[in-house]
């Protein structure tokens, strides 16, 4: 698979968005697993989901506007079977682990297509993924220019739950993160975001210093945001979301300007195995810590590394599918209906 729920075709002679999405689901993984050296890195493993969301965002551009809004929904659809599909896998895991059947109810799986974090939390990229890709159709249908006002809900948002937390110390950890992580907050802002970076590509080209302008925010990045969210005058976070922000948005301008950046094998990976590495790698390193227990900082690697062919797998029962689809539909019986 390429990015989530897409075909395997990213947008012509980008090549670069493969490292990226290579990248970014390394650091999913990172995220979930011990590294070393993670520590000095905490601060851009945020950027991983975003970056994803941006790059879906970007491909849904097309010159004509029928063809986004077919895109949008046709994707919001893959993105709630995958949902389905991932939250019983996750299920069927508790239930092996000997979690009682009694603790699952028809609400709690149906809220959970919207939340998608009771059974593993990195299932919410899927929730924020569909419901943010339905709020794109509707502004792209009915309200284009508010696109442009929908990248702002990310950074005042975190503000505002950030505050929130501070007023509301009793609130539960799952409830704020379940207002900061969805389709409206994150999913649409970022999507927004990338459409609006490939809808203007063009002029991005000519942007000089880029790669500068990049550099300054990875360093930045590395020093400022971490000790800024160490401050107490910062206790609501909005610089650290805003640099990020601008972070992930020079990141996939470089993509732009670069498009041609090849690294053998990283590219492949991203293009072909990147959104199961995200998706599967929870189940993965499940299984793997209980077969080497002792991997430690080894784990991320290992688990990103025994991804690739479960992921190669998914891929081949996938086309094994759609070629059942295509010759059930190419036969007489079917064609005399």
């Amino acid at each position: 698979m390429s990015s989530p729920v897409h075909n395997r075709k990213t947008r012509k002679g980008i090549s670069s968005l493969y490292l990226l999405k290579a990248l970014c689901a390394f650091l999913v993984v990172v995220i979930h697993a011990q590294m070393w050296g993670k520590d000095a890195i905490q601060p851009i493993l945020g950027m991983a989901t975003p970056c994803f969301l941006c790059i879906t965002g970007f491909l849904l551009y097309s010159d004509n506007k029928e063809k986004e809004l077919g895109k949008a929904i046709k994707w919001a659809k893959k993105a709630l079977w995958l949902s389905i599909i991932l939250n019983l896998l996750h299920m069927g895991q508790h239930l092996w682990d000997g979690v009682p059947i009694s603790q699952y109810s028809v609400s709690g799986l149906l809220t959970n297509l919207f939340t998608g974090i009771a059974f593993s939390t990195h299932l919410w990229y899927l929730s924020a993924l569909w419901t943010g890709l339905l709020f794109f159709y509707v502004l792209r249908r009915y309200a284009g220019l508010l696109i442009w006002v929908a990248p702002l809900l990310y950074c005042w948002a975190h503000v505002c739950f950030k505050w929130g937390a501070d007023i509301f110390p009793q609130a539960e950890d799952y409830v704020l993160f379940l207002l900061r992580c969805n389709g409206l907050i994150t999913g649409l802002p970022f999507l927004c975001t990338g459409y609006l970076i490939a809808r203007h590509q063009e002029r991005l080209t000519h942007l000089r210093l880029l790669t500068l302008w990049w550099g300054l925010c990875l360093l930045f990045l590395f020093f400022g945001s971490y000790v800024m969210r160490l401050l107490p005058i910062v206790t609501y976070g909005w610089p650290h979301f805003a640099v990020m922000y601008a972070f992930i948005v020079l990141t996939l301008a470089l993509c732009i300007r670069y498009r041609d950046a090849r690294i053998p094998g990283l590219n492949e990976i991203g293009q072909y195995h990147s959104a199961n590495i995200y998706f599967f790698h929870i189940l993965v390193l499940i299984h793997l810590g209980r077969i080497f227990p002792e991997i430690g900082p080894w784990q991320a690697i290992s688990v990103f590394i025994c991804s690739i062919p479960v992921s190669w797998c998914i891929n081949k029962c996938a086309e094994g599918i759609n070629k059942l689809k295509v010759a059930a539909q190419n036969h007489p019986t079917a064609a005399c209906k």
